[in-house]
């Protein structure tokens, strides 16, 4: 798995909004500046997830990543599901 050092963040993400100790690309491939499989596809094509989801719980205390399926202690209500087809990439 191919990983890489961020040198810049989105606004959202500058050291002043937040102390930043990883990100994790989760894109598409063709948004990737090193040309990087994502981890998720990386997970999916070794038959390594028993679904080809994840879910992110972003919180103060306590975030949560999930790889490969749904959480369901971490939610209520129903979801929506939106069909993604291609990449956008906004700098």
């Amino acid at each position: 798995q191919t990983l890489g050092l961020a040198t810049s963040y989105s606004e959202g993400f500058q050291i002043g909004n937040f102390s930043a100790d990883g990100l994790m690309g989760m894109g598409f491939l063709s948004i990737s500046v090193f040309n990087a499989v994502p981890p998720l596809q990386t997970l999916i094509s070794e038959n390594m997830l028993t679904s080809p989801m994840f879910g992110i719980k972003l919180a103060t205390l306590s975030s949560d990543l999930f790889l490969g399926g749904i959480n369901n202690s971490l939610f209520m209500g129903d979801f929506s599901w939106v069909s993604l087809s291609n990449a956008v990439c906004h700098q």
